[in-house]
Protein backbone atom coordinates (compact mmCIF):
# COMPACT_ATOMS: atom_id res chain seq x y z
CA UNK A 1 0.00 0.00 0.00
CA UNK A 2 1.38 3.36 -1.08
CA UNK A 3 1.90 5.91 1.57
CA UNK A 4 0.07 9.26 1.25
CA UNK A 5 3.38 11.13 1.24
CA UNK A 6 4.61 9.32 -1.86
CA UNK A 7 1.36 10.04 -3.72
CA UNK A 8 1.54 13.73 -2.87
CA UNK A 9 5.17 13.83 -4.00
CA UNK A 10 4.34 12.26 -7.38
CA UNK A 11 1.36 14.56 -7.86
CA UNK A 12 3.51 17.60 -7.17
CA UNK A 13 6.16 16.39 -9.63
CA UNK A 14 3.59 15.99 -12.43
CA UNK A 15 2.15 19.43 -11.81
CA UNK A 16 5.61 20.99 -11.81
CA UNK A 17 6.45 19.35 -15.18
CA UNK A 18 3.18 20.51 -16.72
CA UNK A 19 3.85 24.01 -15.51
CA UNK A 20 7.28 23.97 -17.14
CA UNK A 21 5.82 23.25 -20.62
CA UNK A 22 5.37 26.57 -22.43
CA UNK A 23 1.75 27.21 -23.36
CA UNK A 24 1.03 28.37 -26.93
CA UNK A 25 -0.38 31.88 -27.20
CA UNK A 26 -4.02 32.04 -28.24
CA UNK A 27 -4.39 32.66 -31.97
CA UNK A 28 -5.84 35.83 -33.43
CA UNK A 29 -7.59 36.82 -36.65
CA UNK A 30 -7.87 39.56 -39.25
CA UNK A 31 -11.15 40.81 -40.69
CA UNK A 32 -11.85 43.37 -43.39
CA UNK A 33 -13.50 43.95 -46.73
CA UNK A 34 -12.49 44.38 -50.37
CA UNK A 35 -14.05 47.04 -52.60
CA UNK A 36 -13.44 48.39 -56.07
CA UNK A 37 -12.70 51.97 -57.10
CA UNK A 38 -16.41 52.84 -57.11
CA UNK A 39 -16.89 51.50 -53.60
CA UNK A 40 -18.70 48.35 -54.68
CA UNK A 41 -17.90 45.08 -52.84
CA UNK A 42 -15.62 42.61 -54.62
CA UNK A 43 -16.88 39.06 -54.11
CA UNK A 44 -14.90 35.82 -54.42
CA UNK A 45 -11.52 37.52 -54.20
CA UNK A 46 -8.76 35.46 -52.62
CA UNK A 47 -7.14 36.97 -49.52
CA UNK A 48 -3.88 35.53 -48.22
CA UNK A 49 -2.19 36.31 -44.89
CA UNK A 50 1.59 36.15 -45.36
CA UNK A 51 3.71 36.13 -42.21
CA UNK A 52 6.24 38.94 -42.56
CA UNK A 53 8.93 37.17 -40.53
CA UNK A 54 8.95 33.98 -42.62
CA UNK A 55 7.30 35.18 -45.85
CA UNK A 56 4.99 32.15 -45.67
CA UNK A 57 1.24 32.03 -46.25
CA UNK A 58 -0.51 31.21 -42.95
CA UNK A 59 -4.18 31.56 -43.89
CA UNK A 60 -6.43 32.02 -46.93
CA UNK A 61 -10.03 33.11 -47.39
CA UNK A 62 -12.47 34.16 -50.11
CA UNK A 63 -14.46 37.35 -49.80
CA UNK A 64 -18.21 36.95 -49.41
CA UNK A 65 -20.83 38.62 -51.63
CA UNK A 66 -20.56 41.76 -49.51
CA UNK A 67 -16.77 41.79 -49.91
CA UNK A 68 -16.03 40.83 -46.30
CA UNK A 69 -13.50 38.25 -45.17
CA UNK A 70 -12.00 36.76 -41.99
CA UNK A 71 -8.56 35.15 -41.70
CA UNK A 72 -8.50 32.92 -38.61
CA UNK A 73 -6.04 30.87 -36.54
CA UNK A 74 -3.15 33.29 -36.94
CA UNK A 75 -0.27 33.27 -34.49
CA UNK A 76 0.54 36.68 -32.96
CA UNK A 77 2.81 38.73 -35.21
CA UNK A 78 2.81 40.89 -38.33
CA UNK A 79 1.25 39.86 -41.62
CA UNK A 80 1.00 41.19 -45.16
CA UNK A 81 -2.33 40.71 -46.94
CA UNK A 82 -2.36 39.88 -50.65
CA UNK A 83 -5.73 40.19 -52.39
CA UNK A 84 -6.24 38.84 -55.90
CA UNK A 85 -9.26 38.67 -58.21
CA UNK A 86 -9.67 37.57 -61.81
CA UNK A 87 -11.23 40.91 -62.78
CA UNK A 88 -8.98 43.19 -60.75
CA UNK A 89 -5.35 44.04 -60.28
CA UNK A 90 -3.73 42.57 -57.12
CA UNK A 91 -3.65 44.70 -53.97
CA UNK A 92 -1.43 44.38 -50.92
CA UNK A 93 -1.58 45.59 -47.33
CA UNK A 94 2.02 45.47 -46.15
CA UNK A 95 1.69 45.25 -42.38
CA UNK A 96 -1.15 44.17 -40.11
CA UNK A 97 -0.48 43.27 -36.48
CA UNK A 98 -2.24 40.28 -34.94
CA UNK A 99 -2.46 40.05 -31.15
CA UNK A 100 -3.10 36.91 -29.11
CA UNK A 101 -6.78 36.09 -28.72
CA UNK A 102 -7.96 39.21 -30.56
CA UNK A 103 -9.49 40.01 -33.93
CA UNK A 104 -7.80 42.84 -35.85
CA UNK A 105 -10.31 44.68 -38.02
CA UNK A 106 -8.96 46.78 -40.88
CA UNK A 107 -10.01 50.41 -40.49
CA UNK A 108 -10.67 50.94 -44.21
CA UNK A 109 -11.56 48.64 -47.14
CA UNK A 110 -8.86 47.19 -49.36
CA UNK A 111 -9.28 48.91 -52.73
CA UNK A 112 -8.94 46.87 -55.92
CA UNK A 113 -8.50 48.49 -59.33
CA UNK A 114 -10.40 46.84 -62.14
CA UNK A 115 -8.03 45.19 -64.61
CA UNK A 116 -8.04 46.87 -67.99
CA UNK A 117 -9.21 44.60 -70.80
CA UNK A 118 -7.89 45.29 -74.26
CA UNK A 119 -8.24 44.03 -77.79
CA UNK A 120 -5.09 44.07 -79.90
CA UNK A 121 -4.80 45.08 -83.55
CA UNK A 122 -1.38 44.15 -84.84
CA UNK A 123 0.25 43.46 -88.16
CA UNK A 124 3.02 44.49 -90.53
CA UNK A 125 3.69 46.84 -93.42
CA UNK A 126 4.92 45.51 -96.79
CA UNK A 127 6.43 47.06 -99.91
CA UNK A 128 5.09 46.36 -103.44
CA UNK A 129 7.33 43.27 -103.72
CA UNK A 130 5.94 41.71 -100.56
CA UNK A 131 8.97 42.47 -98.39
CA UNK A 132 8.54 43.82 -94.87
CA UNK A 133 8.71 47.61 -94.82
CA UNK A 134 10.14 49.18 -91.64
CA UNK A 135 9.71 52.84 -90.80
CA UNK A 136 6.19 53.19 -92.19
CA UNK A 137 3.78 55.50 -90.36
CA UNK A 138 0.62 53.68 -89.22
CA UNK A 139 -2.37 55.66 -87.92
CA UNK A 140 -5.35 54.04 -86.20
CA UNK A 141 -8.68 55.90 -85.88
CA UNK A 142 -11.91 54.66 -84.33
CA UNK A 143 -15.02 54.87 -86.51
CA UNK A 144 -18.66 54.73 -85.34
CA UNK A 145 -20.72 51.60 -85.88
CA UNK A 146 -24.02 52.76 -87.34
CA UNK A 147 -25.43 55.67 -85.35
CA UNK A 148 -23.35 55.05 -82.22
CA UNK A 149 -21.40 57.90 -80.71
CA UNK A 150 -17.85 56.92 -79.79
CA UNK A 151 -15.17 58.96 -78.03
CA UNK A 152 -12.46 60.11 -80.42
CA UNK A 153 -9.49 57.76 -80.55
CA UNK A 154 -6.43 58.28 -82.73
CA UNK A 155 -3.19 56.38 -82.23
CA UNK A 156 0.02 56.45 -84.23
CA UNK A 157 3.07 54.21 -84.54
CA UNK A 158 6.09 53.71 -86.76
CA UNK A 159 6.56 50.12 -87.88
CA UNK A 160 9.66 48.65 -86.27
CA UNK A 161 12.77 47.17 -87.88
CA UNK A 162 10.74 44.07 -88.75
CA UNK A 163 7.93 46.13 -90.26
CA UNK A 164 5.59 45.27 -87.40
CA UNK A 165 3.18 47.36 -85.31
CA UNK A 166 0.58 46.75 -82.58
CA UNK A 167 -2.21 48.84 -81.03
CA UNK A 168 -4.19 48.20 -77.86
CA UNK A 169 -7.83 49.28 -78.14
CA UNK A 170 -10.83 48.95 -75.78
CA UNK A 171 -11.96 45.35 -75.39
CA UNK A 172 -15.40 45.94 -76.87
CA UNK A 173 -17.05 45.82 -80.27
CA UNK A 174 -15.66 48.54 -82.50
CA UNK A 175 -14.55 49.57 -85.99
CA UNK A 176 -11.17 51.07 -86.79
CA UNK A 177 -9.45 52.58 -89.81
CA UNK A 178 -5.75 51.84 -90.32
CA UNK A 179 -3.73 54.05 -92.65
CA UNK A 180 -0.13 53.28 -93.57
CA UNK A 181 2.09 55.82 -95.29
CA UNK A 182 5.77 55.95 -96.25
CA UNK A 183 7.91 58.18 -98.42
CA UNK A 184 7.80 57.09 -102.07
CA UNK A 185 4.67 54.92 -101.63
CA UNK A 186 0.92 55.30 -102.03
CA UNK A 187 -1.01 54.98 -98.71
CA UNK A 188 -2.84 51.79 -97.86
CA UNK A 189 -6.09 52.01 -95.91
CA UNK A 190 -7.96 49.12 -94.26
CA UNK A 191 -11.04 48.93 -92.06
CA UNK A 192 -10.88 46.46 -89.18
CA UNK A 193 -13.68 45.42 -86.82
CA UNK A 194 -13.17 43.79 -83.42
CA UNK A 195 -15.87 41.99 -81.50
CA UNK A 196 -14.42 42.24 -77.99
CA UNK A 197 -11.39 40.77 -76.28
CA UNK A 198 -9.58 39.45 -79.30
CA UNK A 199 -6.47 39.87 -81.41
CA UNK A 200 -6.71 40.90 -85.06
CA UNK A 201 -3.84 40.64 -87.51
CA UNK A 202 -3.56 43.02 -90.49
CA UNK A 203 -1.22 43.21 -93.49
CA UNK A 204 -0.82 46.72 -94.94
CA UNK A 205 0.63 46.68 -98.47
CA UNK A 206 1.89 49.95 -99.86
CA UNK A 207 2.11 50.49 -103.62
CA UNK A 208 4.91 52.36 -105.32
CA UNK A 209 4.02 55.99 -106.03
CA UNK A 210 3.60 56.76 -109.70
CA UNK A 211 6.40 58.83 -111.15
CA UNK A 212 5.56 62.48 -111.21
CA UNK A 213 2.78 61.83 -108.68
Amino acid sequence: MRRPGVILFLLGFVLSVEGAIPQASPSGSISGEARDERGQPVARAKVRAIEVRTNRTRAEALTAEDGRFVLSDLAPGRYALLVSSADHEPAIVRSVEVKAGRETTLKSPIRLRRAEAYAVISGATFDPNGFLLPGARVVLERLPLGEEKVPPLKLEQISNSSGEFAFRVPGERGRYRLTATASGYEPDVQIVEVGGLERRRVALRLKARAKGG
